[in-house]
């Protein structure tokens, strides 16, 4: 199992990245919105705790969502000013702060969902405004390899600590922002700002697909069971991003016209 858990995700991460390559930052960022790094470490909960457990952590994943989308928001401002490790440490606090809290919270899923959908609407709206256009931001070697070994760490650490910690502990620090702080940082590092800002605009809108995932995880889960949930999940989730991209490039075409 350990075996599984040190080179699943880390696949998962490198196949992304390969793919990313080829799109520009906010294509790339939104890809990272998808269930790359929270689906496995949810399906090896369950394989570890249990169904009971995994379906009352993903919850609070659902939910957790929010504190994702809040440390790519403050990054995105913080940015306009700050250097990275500023920029860094701020958001970081804020994420904490903001799964702190929603830790303490339990809601039904349907009405989690829509507080995730509303504020990531309100992120993306309220976003430091790019005037330059946007520009192919390279996934490095280093980065990939980065978030390969972050990704790896979190994933064994996580479900480690999953019956310490309890559920809904486990089930916001599901969707810590791992890949967010990689390619927030190396993009800050390499590019620019307005590159920062394309990347986390990219994510906060790709994670839809991630609420996606767990809503649908949890009310399918009513139904089947849970592997076949994850199964139908997954397939949620990618439809959803695929539609997020189509959307995206259409608006995209319409403003260049």
């Amino acid at each position: 199992m350990l075996l599984i858990k040190l080179s699943l995700v880390p696949l998962f991460i490198l196949l992304l990245s390969l793919a990313s390559k080829r799109w520009g930052s906010f294509i790339a960022g939104s890809l990272s919105g998808l269930p790359i790094i929270a689906a496995p470490i949810t399906v090896f909960i369950y394989l570890e705790q249990g169904e009971t457990f995994a379906i009352a952590s993903a919850h609070s994943t659902l939910l957790g969502i929010i504190s994702l989308g809040l440390f790519c928001f403050s990054y995105c401002w913080a940015a306009t000013t700050l250097n990275w490790i500023i920029s860094l440490l701020i958001s970081l606090l804020v994420y904490f702060a903001g799964a702190y809290f929603i830790a303490t919270l339990f809601m039904e899923p349907t009405i989690a969902l829509f507080l995730v959908l509303v504020s990531i609407l309100i992120f993306r709206n309220t976003l430091p405004r790019v005037t330059t256009k946007e520009s192919t931001v390279e996934v490095s070697l280093s980065q990939t390899l980065a978030r390969m070994i972050a990704a790896a760490i979190l994933v064994v650490t996580l479900t480690w600590l999953a019956n310490i910690i309890g559920t809904q502990l486990t089930g916001v620090l599901t969707v810590f922002p791992l890949a967010a702080s990689i390619l927030a940082v190396f993009t800050h590092i390499n590019y620019s700002k307005e590159s920062v800002n394309f990347m986390l605009s990219g994510i906060i809108v790709g994670i839809t697909s991630l609420a996606t995932f767990y809503y649908s995880l949890l009310k399918v889960s009513e139904l089947l069971s849970f592997s076949a949930s994850i199964c139908v999940s997954i397939i949620v989730a990618v439809c959803t991003q695929c539609a997020i991209l189509y959307l995206s490039n259409m608006f995209n075409t319409k403003r260049m016209h």
